[in-house]
């Protein structure tokens, strides 16, 4: 299949721009997708967020003031659900879609099909799986935006063309989070004495994330 040449965007304008996100559940994922929601809008950009009037998603990010339009998003091949999105995008004159996750992917396949530039997101490791997954990612987005080098290196593995990916890690706002804050008030808050050892987990509590693991290795 033929590469679509990618449509420049003029620095000085402003820009507009659509993330569709399918998970039902909330996570580090959607929070920063919220969070890069906020940056643009406070910088002069248009951008807003489609998710499952459903999920655990649409609350919290109502409660951040995320711009929403809610969506059912629960099946990938849904034409109605599709055509929604492809009117929106008209009627804002969206410059940009975002997708996260297989499902949104496929729902927005119809609008990459039809000349809307289509980013990929892909911040989990793991194979992309059957082929048809594959397929998506080789031919069905203008780029892929993975957060870590080894996550290229599987979509690579996979068939997808490197020079379609690009690795980009998630930032941290340093005005929050920096070396110089104190090391005590968290043991204050938890009561956890000066002496004790104090592991601290940034992330959600999942299996694959290794933290039981973590937790074994630093106890044997």
């Amino acid at each position: 299949m033929r590469r679509r040449r990618h449509r420049r965007i003029n620095p000085g304008k402003t820009v507009k721009v659509l993330h569709v996100e399918s998970s039902t559940s909330w996570g580090g994922q959607e929070y920063r997708t919220c969070l890069e929601i906020k940056w643009l809008n406070g910088r002069g950009h248009d951008a807003w967020l489609i998710c499952d009037p459903r999920s655990e998603v649409l609350a919290r990010a109502r409660e951040l003031g995320t711009p929403l339009c809610p969506l059912s998003l629960r099946h990938r091949i849904n034409f109605f659900a599709s055509w929604r999105i492809w009117r929106f995008c008209r009627q804002q004159q969206v410059d940009l879609v975002v997708v996260y996750g297989s499902k949104a992917h496929w729902l927005c396949l119809p609008l990459f099909l039809s000349g809307v530039p289509l980013l990929r997101i892909r911040s989990t490791t793991g194979s992309v799986g059957r082929a048809g997954r594959a397929f998506i990612f080789k031919y069905g987005c203008d780029a892929i935006l993975a957060d870590a080098p080894v996550v290229k290196q599987q979509l690579v593995q996979s068939g997808v063309p490197a020079d379609k990916i690009s690795v980009v890690a998630s930032g941290v706002d340093l005005s929050r989070f920096h070396p110089n804050g104190s090391r005590t008030n968290i043991r204050h808050e938890l009561g956890i004495p000066e002496d004790a050892p104090l592991i601290l987990n940034i992330g959600m509590i999942r299996s694959d994330k290794g933290q039981m693991r973590l937790i074994r290795a630093a106890f044997k």
